[in-house]
């Protein structure tokens, strides 16, 4: 499966690279990930998906940059991809706290809070519950969806 996922990323980075997205970096230098927050904090989604692609072609055991690219696609409205980036993330580090707590996020945006329940669960085992801000960030998005 991730020799799969990197092949897809891979993929996928190439299609979203254009002449337009590519000024902000040259792909011949190597990608770090401050290139790819860089990208994120302009919300150029796109860009950080094609920095990511690059990026995981290089080091394909980085769950932190699987996990950026689930936060991405997820952003970008595109869940299936979102999902087969944070699954990458997790299956690299089932205790990735961030990738735990977006997965989350995701089942809360689609509507599955069954799920977004059960990954709560996960980042109070991970963190804690008051102190963590990713549990609290997942449990104010949990109980703000069951108000809509």
């Amino acid at each position: 499966m991730p020799r799969l996922f990197l092949a897809a990323a891979s993929l996928i980075a190439a299609l979203y690279l254009t002449p337009q997205s590519a000024g902000a970096v040259s792909f011949g230098e190597e990608v770090d990930l401050v290139q790819v927050k860089e990208a994120l904090h302009q919300g150029d989604y796109k860009l950080a998906i094609a920095l990511l692609g690059e990026y995981v072609s290089g080091d394909p055991t980085d769950a932190d940059a699987f996990n950026l690219m689930g936060y991405s696609f997820r952003k970008l409205g595109q869940f299936d991809k979102a999902k087969s980036a944070y699954d990458e993330a997790l299956a690299l580090n089932p205790a990735h706290l961030g990738a735990n707590e977006y997965l989350g996020e995701l089942y809360v945006q689609t509507g599955q809070i069954e799920k977004a329940t059960v990954q709560l669960a996960v980042v109070r085992d991970l963190c804690g519950n008051e102190t963590c801000e990713e549990y609290r960030i997942l449990a104010e998005s949990i109980a703000e969806s069951r108000t809509h």
